[in-house]
């Protein structure tokens, strides 16, 4: 697990403090999001990209995506990057801490991601482009026969502090 940033999850202990959302505030923004997470088939619209100024609330609304895209049993994966954090200010453990949680929250992705890094356990070590396929998206394809529909959902907040993106993985 030392490719992981267990910091960088929804439901870590490091993001105790994360901003929320109040109560009944962003309602619309949330019924929106969680609406094109639900219907969309993710063929033109598989990333919805949340911008704004500093301070908008757009990782509170990401937090609050991932836990209710959670309870739904929708999500796959989540990475708050944050700049103060040794382990999630990099892009290092972005993707093996992403297919962690698939292997977790998809079990049909787990032994093709495990068949992946015992192939080559240089893995960590390669550019992003090929950890994604290696990692995330042969793994899914692989399971996908086993995959509930419905479980689609990752989202980084924070790429280049803060702008979360929620994606479908397809």
């Amino acid at each position: 697990m030392s490719w992981v940033a267990a910091g960088a999850f929804h439901n870590s202990n490091e993001l105790y403090d994360a901003p929320k959302c109040h109560p009944h505030t962003r309602v619309a923004v949330l019924d929106d999001i969680m609406k094109w997470v639900n219907e969309s088939e993710g063929k033109d619209d598989f990333i919805m990209w949340l911008f704004g100024p500093a301070g908008a609330g757009k990782s509170a609304i990401a937090k609050k995506i991932a836990e209710l895209a959670a309870e739904k049993k929708l999500l796959i994966g989540t990475f708050f990057f944050s700049r103060t954090s040794s382990t999630r200010h990099t892009q290092d453990k972005l993707i093996p801490s992403l297919a962690y949680q698939m292997a977790q929250s998809v079990p049909s992705t787990r032994a093709h991601i495990e068949d992946a890094i015992e192939r080559d356990p240089a893995i960590f070590h390669k550019n992003l482009q090929t950890q994604i396929d290696t990692l995330l998206v042969e793994p899914f394809r692989s399971a996908q026969t086993q995959i509930v529909p419905s479980q689609k959902l990752i989202i980084i907040d924070g790429l280049d502090e803060p702008l979360p993106i929620i994606f479908h993985l397809l």
